[in-house]
């Protein structure tokens, strides 16, 4: 779902009388609370899906004792869907509520469906105050902006394009799957994983749904369809999705 698909009409604001408990919640969410990682891609390049902006931000949410609601209506009149993301501090039942309402340029369930993703994720981390990076480094700016600063002289060179390839393999099993700790610049503690592959490949993943479905397949033995990425210039390979190999029915 890309800006130019969708027509952002209002995005409405309230909240309760007093909201000073939740305001104390949301900013101890904020004081932990790490970007989301960048790892869907479209043709305008790489951005925090739904999922990479869940997963950043279920934990301190818990931990901050606050609660997200989502509920999507679509507006009988204007044909629009009307998103309401509601934030409540569970404790006191403050809440601050947003509604943003949006519109796909085409018909259909799929776009709406893609409408309603990408509002969700929009309305949640604007928020909470949330932003993304890149998995290898933050470098959002380049995409906010093109407008060089007054105060420098000279005009930065642009960034060689980060070199990286994707590839799918299906017919491979799980050999091994070993996790380690390691602490971010911002202090929070993160696990990375590294699955071992039958072709003798390692690739890494700092998400547990993916180190749970790789460990599944080792016990088992099954056979997997992986999709990893390779990053030439800082030498890494990231697990972006493993599944089940499908079955041939015509081998049983």
């Amino acid at each position: 779902m890309t800006e130019e698909n969708t027509a952002v009409i209002s995005q409405h604001l309230e909240h309760t009388e007093k909201v000073d408990k939740l305001a104390s919640a949301i900013l101890k969410v904020q004081s932990v609370i790490e970007p989301a990682v960048k790892d869907a891609e479209s043709h305008h390049g790489s951005y925090a899906d739904l999922f990479a902006v869940w997963d950043a931000a279920r934990g301190p949410l818990d931990k901050a004792g606050l609660a997200v609601i989502q509920a999507p209506t679509t507006n009988a009149d204007t044909g629009f869907m009307e998103l309401t993301t509601l934030l409540v501090h569970a404790a006191s039942g403050q809440y601050i509520k947003s509604t943003l309402a949006m519109k796909p340029e085409r018909q259909g369930p799929q776009a709406y469906g893609s409408t309603v993703t990408y509002a969700r994720r929009y309305s949640l981390a604007s928020l909470l105050g949330m932003v993304s990076m890149d998995r290898s480094e933050d470098d959002d700016g380049n995409l906010a902006t093109t407008q060089e600063p007054e105060s420098k002289a000279k005009t930065p060179k642009a960034k060689a394009p980060v070199e990286t390839k994707t590839t799918t393999s299906a017919g491979l099993t799980v050999v091994g799957v070993d996790e380690e700790s390691f602490t971010t610049k911002a202090g929070k503690e993160m696990v990375r994983y590294t699955i071992t592959l039958s072709d003798g490949r390692k690739p890494t993943t700092i998400f547990d749904r993916l180190a749970k479905e790789a460990r599944e397949a080792l016990e088992y033995g099954s056979l997997v369809v992986v999709e990893i990425e390779e990053n030439k210039k800082f030498k890494s390979s990231d697990l972006k999705s493993i599944e089940p190999a499908p079955i041939d029915i015509n081998d049983q």
